[in-house]
């Protein structure tokens, strides 16, 4: 079929020992052909790589197809795997659950996995980052997804799940918790906004996702709300609970709009270098309207 428009999304580069690099692009396409002349959307994920002459080759390509398909967020692996979060339209209603695919660098789709606690209404994820992690010997991605869930009572939930990959068979997406955190305010508009991992170190230690969203407050307005999540932490840790929070409010609004990691920042009240966790957002202050607003945390305790 002939789609109708494309939409480019979003874009990753993706690089292997054993290959090229690879730029990954999500391009939403259009088509009046496929649901008697209604336009729908399927999602396709792109690779490219360096061909002679310095002309991109396409050398894969994943449409997947359906009413009111939408992919949101994408993030490659340390191997030739890419992630993408998307929401998808549930038959009868003009809702969208979420959705949490695995696509292979051949364009082939190892697993697809949906969000257990859909809400009562329009469900979205907003973002997406992966981790890596030694398992007795054997690398194992996690994958962290963070958007809202919505419910007829409160409103939107900012919500995070994480699945574990344990291969590329279609039950082979595992969730292995859903985080559901809400504001004071009774049927707010919370949201995830932006998720970043810890920079990989191949070890047995749990991966580590740090998220950023907004809440909204009794007061009618948003704060800032950040949370550092772990894989499969070990005990006393409980799977999905957050391992800190921390929320920052100013006089009025205030919206996150991207998250950083680094893990080694010059921390001058404790006089040593520690992990910093970097908020890129807007608030609006008292008296000068929308300001733009930079937040770093240091992490004390891991």
């Amino acid at each position: 079929w002939t789609p109708s428009s494309y939409d480019p999304r979003e874009v990753r580069l993706g690089t292997h020992s054993n290959a090229p690099p690879q730029v990954f692009l999500d391009v939403g396409i259009s088509s009046p052909e496929l649901d008697d002349w209604t336009p729908i959307e399927g999602e396709g994920s792109f690779q490219v790589v360096p061909a002679p002459g310095g002309i991109g080759a396409l050398v894969a390509a994943a449409l997947f197809t359906g009413r009111r398909r939408r992919a949101c967020a994408m993030d490659n692996a340390t191997d030739p795997s890419l992630y993408v979060a998307a929401k998808v339209g549930v038959a009868g209603t003009g809702l969208h659950d979420w959705l949490t695919v695995k696509v292979l660098d051949d364009g082939t789709v190892a697993w697809q996995s949906a969000l257990s606690v859909a809400g009562a209404g329009d469900d979205q994820p907003t973002a997406v980052a992966v981790g890596t992690r030694k398992d007795l010997g054997t690398l194992k991605n996690f994958v962290f997804v963070t958007g809202y869930t919505r419910t007829a009572a409160q409103g939107n939930r900012f919500t995070t799940a994480c699945y574990e990959d344990t291969g590329n068979c279609p039950a082979c997406g595992v969730e292995l918790w859903v985080n559901r955190t809400d504001g004071t305010f009774a049927a707010g508009d919370d949201r995830g906004v932006a998720i970043i991992t810890q920079p990989t170190h191949v070890t047995d230690a749990p991966v580590s996702a740090f998220v950023t969203g907004r809440l909204r407050q009794a007061g009618g307005d948003y704060d800032i709300h950040t949370m550092k999540f772990q894989s499969n932490p070990e005990p006393p840790q409980v799977p999905g609970v957050p391992r800190w929070e921390i929320a920052f409010s100013g006089p009025n609004d205030d919206v996150p709009v991207s998250i950083w990691y680094e893990p080694s920042v010059w921390d001058e009240e404790i006089g040593q270098f520690k992990p910093g966790v970097f908020i890129g957002g807007n608030t609006v202050g008292a008296t000068t309207g929308l300001d733009w607003l930079t937040i770093r945390y240091s992490e004390i305790t891991p």
